[in-house]
């Protein structure tokens, strides 16, 4: 995992914000935010854009190609946001038709928390998600 500066962290954002469909005003705002590359050798990348960070909170959003993701990934995800930033709770929104997504965030262990109509605009539902520190199986898997 790489954390990304200057012109690579906003091709990042776009590249994120192009896969789920939205523009980066929808994904980041005026806020503040961090762009994290996996990068593999077989060509296949993801993105996590991380915002709204509240000393306790982050928001993150994830993107990719088909099979980016890898278990190494996820624990080096999560050691970052809990153990380095030192956050207690990893918090998304996925688009109530993005099957893939939302199983993804529940093999991840995060728990589904609501649904919040109308967020991606008229009709377009979003699930929220939330992984915290102490629930977290990646970093049990690691102690």
């Amino acid at each position: 995992m790489e954390v990304l500066e200057g012109h690579a962290r906003r091709e990042a954002l776009d590249y994120c914000a192009a896969v789920l469909g939205v523009d980066r005003a929808t994904l980041v705002g005026e806020m503040p935010y961090t762009a994290c590359l996996f990068a593999h050798a077989d060509g296949r990348n993801g993105v996590g854009i991380l915002t709204n960070y509240r000393i306790t909170s982050i928001e993150i959003a994830l993107a990719g190609d088909p099979g980016w993701v890898r278990r190494r990934d996820i624990f080096a995800m999560c050691d970052y946001l809990f153990n380095k930033l030192g956050v207690n709770r990893v918090w998304g929104m996925i688009s109530a038709e993005n099957q893939t997504a939302l199983n993804f965030a529940s093999k991840m262990g995060a728990r589904n928390l609501e649904l919040l109509r109308d967020e991606f605009g008229q009709g377009r539902h979003a699930n929220l998600f939330s992984l915290q520190k102490h629930e977290c199986p990646w970093l049990k898997q690691a102690r």
